[in-house]
C-alpha cells in the first residue's frame, strides 16, 4: 500500500457540495498539500458532520499535522456511523499508526465482513496477527488469490501477504515462493539500474574528500544542537531508535521528514538548462560558509513549527546518510545516530517487506545486496572523514543490552536518563513505517540471525553481499 492509499485514497460519499469538498480535500492530501486539504475537509465535516468520508478525511489531515488527539477524536465520531468498508479500513489503519492495535484489528475485521475481497484491508491486517497452520484466514486468502480478474496491484499485495502467512504457519518453502512472485511482480513496475546508485556513491566518495572538510570546517555560522538525525538502511532498527528517543519528555520526532533535502540548493549548470547534482564536484566547489549557513538556517526554519519547545528534535529520514558531510559542516551542533544491522538479516527483512516508499532495489535480492554495499562504503567514508562524530547503534547491541545501549544513546544526544525510554512501546504517538507494529511491543530477539534459518532461499542476497 502506498502512502497516498494509506492516508486518504478512495471514493467519497455525500451529495453535491459536500462530495466536491471531500474529493478536493482528498486530492490535496494525495498531493501532500495538507495546508490546502485542511480547510476543504473542515468545511465538509462542518456541513455534514455525519459523513464518514468527511470525518476520516479530516482525521487523516490531523494525523499529518501531528495532532494525534484531534485525529482520534474524529475517528471516534466516524466509527459511530454506518461506515462503508473503505472507511472502516482507513479507521483501522489510522488506529494502527496510533498504536491502538486492538481497535485497528476490530475495524479491519469489520471492513472484511462487509467486503471479503478487499485486498488493502487484508494487507493492513496481515502484520497484526500471526498465522497458524490451518488458519481460516489463510484459506480465505488462497480463495481470494484464485479469484479471476485481480488487478496487478492486488496480486502483488496478496503475494506478500501469503508469503508472510505461510512463513508464520511454518511452511517456509511455500512462503518464500509467494514472496519471490510478489517481489518479481513489484520489480517489473520500475525502470531502474542499480549501477546508477553505485556510480553516485563513487562520486560522493571521490568529491567530498578530506580537503573539502579542511576547507569548510567551521565556516557555518549556525550553532544549534537541537537536531538529531537518525540515518541508515531500512529495517535496521531505526524506528526503534526513534521511538526510544521520542519517549523522552525533552524530545519531539518529525518522523521521516524531507526538510534537509529541501534545504540544499540545486545549482544551475552554467550555460546549460540542467542542474548540478548535489555533492557533484561542481556543487562542492561552489560550497562556502554562506551556503552552509543558509542550508542550516533553512533546515531549522522548516523544523521549527513541529519542534515547538522541544529540547531535541529527531529527523528519521534514513536517506540523510547521503548527506552526513553536509550535516556535519552546515549544522555542526547536530547529533547523528547511525542505525545498523547484520546485513543478511537486514536484506531478508527488506525483501519480505512491501514498502510505501519508492525503493525499486528492494524487490531483488542481488540489488538489495549491491545497494547495501554502496551504502556501507559511503558510511565507511564518512567514518574516516568524521571519526567519532556520529553514534553507531547496532540493532543487535540494543537487543542484547537495552538499558546499556539506551543510556549510551541518551548520553550521546545530551539527554538525561528517563525510564520512559525503556518502556518505549507504551508511548502514544504516530508511527508510519513498516515497523509500526513491532515498536508497540517490548524488545524481543526473534529477528536476530533469522537469515541463517532461511539461507537456501537467500542465495542471491548472500552471494552478492560477499561480492559475487
Amino acid at each position: 500500500m502506498n502512502r497516498k492509499q494509506r492516508r486518504a485514497g478512495g471514493s467519497s460519499s455525500g451529495g453535491g457540495k459536500t462530495a466536491g469538498l471531500i474529493a478536493a480535500g482528498i486530492a490535496a492530501v494525495e498531493r501532500n498539500d495538507i495546508a490546502g486539504a485542511a480547510p476543504l475537509l473542515e468545511q465538509a465535516a462542518a456541513a455534514d458532520p455525519k459523513n464518514p468520508w468527511a470525518l476520516i478525511g479530516l482525521a487523516v489531515v490531523r494525523m499529518e499535522q501531528q495532532d494525534l488527539p484531534a485525529a482520534l477524536k474524529l475517528a471516534e465520531k466516524a466509527q459511530r456511523l454506518d461506515c462503508p468498508p473503505e472507511v472502516l479500513a482507513k479507521l483501522g489503519h489510522l488506529y494502527k499508526e496510533a498504536g491502538q492495535l486492538d481497535r485497528a484489528r476490530q475495524h479491519l475485521r469489520q471492513a472484511l465482513v462487509k467486503k471479503p475481497d478487499y485486498v488493502m484491508a487484508w494487507f493492513s491486517m496481515h502484520n497484526l496477527k500471526t498465522f497458524a497452520p490451518g488458519d481460516t484466514d489463510l484459506v480465505k486468502l488462497e480463495t481470494l488469490a484464485a479469484k479471476p480478474g485481480l488487478s496487478p496491484q492486488d496480486r502483488i499485495y496478496l503475494e506478500f501477504i501469503l508469503g508472510k502467512a505461510y512463513i508464520d504457519a511454518g511452511d517456509a518453502d511455500r512462503g518464500f515462493a509467494h514472496l519471490a512472485k510478489g517481489n518479481a511482480l513489484k520489480r517489473t513496475t520500475y525502470t531502474y539500474d542499480i549501477s546508477t546508485f553505485e556510480t553516485y556513491i563513487d562520486h560522493i566518495i571521490l568529491n567530498f574528500d578530506a580537503a573539502t572538510v579542511r576547507r569548510l570546517r567551521g565556516k557555518s555560522a549556525v550553532m544549534n544542537d537541537q537536531p538529531i538525525f537518525i540515518i541508515g538502511m531500512f529495517r535496521s532498527g531505526s524506528t526503534l531508535a526513534d521511538q526510544i528517543l521520542a519517549s523522552h519528555p525533552d524530545v519531539r520526532s518529525l518522523g521521516e521528514a524531507k526538510f534537509l533535502q529541501q534545504s540544499i540548493p540545486v545549482i544551475p549548470e552554467a550555460g546549460d538548462s540542467g542542474k548540478v547534482p548535489v555533492l557533484s564536484k561542481a556543487f562542492i566547489d561552489r560550497l562556502d560558509g554562506a551556503m552552509l549557513g543558509d542550508i542550516g538556517q533553512k533546515y531549522l526554519a522548516a523544523t521549527a513549527p513541529f519542534a515547538q519547545d522541544a529540547r531535541r528534535v529527531v529527523d528519521k529520514m534514513l536517506f540523510n546518510y547521503l548527506w552526513v558531510g553536509l550535516i556535519r559542516l552546515a549544522l555542526p551542533g547536530a547529533k547523528i545516530v547511525h542505525c545498523s544491522r547484520d546485513p543478511a538479516d537486514l536484506g531478508l527483512s527488506i525483501w519480505r517487506t512491501h514498502f510505501s516508499a519508492n525503493l525499486p532495489w528492494a524487490y531483488d535480492q542481488a540489488e538489495i545486496a549491491r545497494y547495501y554495499r554502496g551504502y556501507a562504503r559511503l558510511m565507511d567514508h564518512w567514518r574516516r572523514l568524521f571519526p567519532g562524530e556520529f553514534h553507531d547503534l547496532p540493532y543487535e547491541a540494543m537487543i542484547a543490552d537495552q538499558r546499556g545501549e539506551t543510556a549510551k544513546l541518551l548520553d550521546y544526544c545530551g539527554l538525561p536518563w528517563d525510564e520512559r525510554c525503556l518502556d518505549f512501546h507504551k508511548t502514544e504517538r504516530r508511527v508510519t513505517t513498516a515497523s509500526e507494529v513491532q515498536v508497540r511491543q517490548p524488545i524481543y530477539a526473534d529477528s536476530l540471525r533469522k537469515s541463517a534459518k532461511y539461507d537456501k532461499h537467500l542465495q542471491p542476497l548472500l552471494l552478492n553481499l560477499n561480492g559475487a
